[in-house]
């Protein structure tokens, strides 16, 4: 990163954070949006939000989480047929 940040996922928390100096800041990313939308699904609940989209630049995350939301149920509808 520009400012020379450590980026950390957190499997465990399921959450993204980055640390420079003294300053942290935590966050969802590609890969955490994609876990968090895949357990959504798996436990078939019909929605899910975000506190804020401001720094989703190009809308990156949110067409990621689109397209995981639209597989992911896709797929829960074919393995109920």
């Amino acid at each position: 990163m520009a400012n020379k940040a450590t980026v950390t996922y957190d499997a465990a928390t399921v959450s993204t954070y980055s640390v420079a100096g003294s300053t942290w800041i935590g966050y969802d990313d590609i890969v955490s949006i994609t876990v968090k939308i895949g357990y959504a699904q798996s436990l078939r609940i019909g929605g899910y939000f975000f506190w804020a989209l401001n720094g989703d630049h190009n809308w990156i995350i949110s067409r990621t989480g689109i397209a995981t939301m639209l597989h992911l149920s896709f797929y829960i509808y074919r393995q109920s047929l």
